[in-house]
């Protein structure tokens, strides 16, 4: 993810947005070689930037914890790759849990899904998450739904102690 221009982009964005309509004038896009004119695009084309730049197909790291490590596996669709440490039993033991998640398959407002997948985790709805985290919320979404499923459906990479869990993680992610 392009941190910058996420930043920059959706600086603009929402300064078009808390404008009234008719008085939104895009943002100026020109290109260096002059061979194109300039051209104003709205905050609809600037969501599509925004977007564009907040993708990564490197790992990025979600909850240091645990060492759990998100990334995004589709440009098209919202299919994400989630490795987290798991506490298992008493003994204290704990394991490095693997799982794809679709999000794209799921319907993210059906009542369902979010009693099931993300009010566990505080959230009333997939429009808080949207307002909350912008480009971002099917991420969040991807996140919730793996911590609620990973258990029984993910796939058991490593087990040990937590730190030994956490060095697993560490040691198989590439860095973003």
């Amino acid at each position: 993810m392009n941190e910058w221009k996420v930043k920059q982009l959706t600086i603009m964005q929402n300064a078009e947005l808390e404008r009234p309509s008719e008085n939104q004038y895009g943002a100026h896009l020109t290109h260096w070689s002059g061979k194109a004119k300039p051209i104003n695009i709205d905050a609809g084309a600037l969501q599509l930037l925004i977007d564009y730049y907040s993708q990564s197909k490197h790992w990025v790291l979600t909850d240091d914890a645990s060492g759990q490590h998100i990334r995004r596996l589709s440009d098209k669709q919202a299919i994400f790759s989630v490795i987290d440490t798991i506490p298992s039993t008493e003994d204290g033991e704990c394991t490095v849990v693997n799982a794809t998640v679709a999000i794209h398959d799921e319907d993210v407002q059906d009542e369902d899904f979010v009693q099931t997948y993300l009010a566990p985790f505080g959230y009333a709805s997939f429009e808080e998450i949207q307002e909350q985290y912008g480009a971002q919320a099917m991420q969040i979404v991807a996140e919730c739904f793996f911590e609620t499923v990973a258990s029984e459906q993910g796939r058991v990479l490593y087990r040990g102690s937590e730190d030994a869990c956490i060095d697993y993680i560490n040691r198989n992610v590439e860095p973003d």
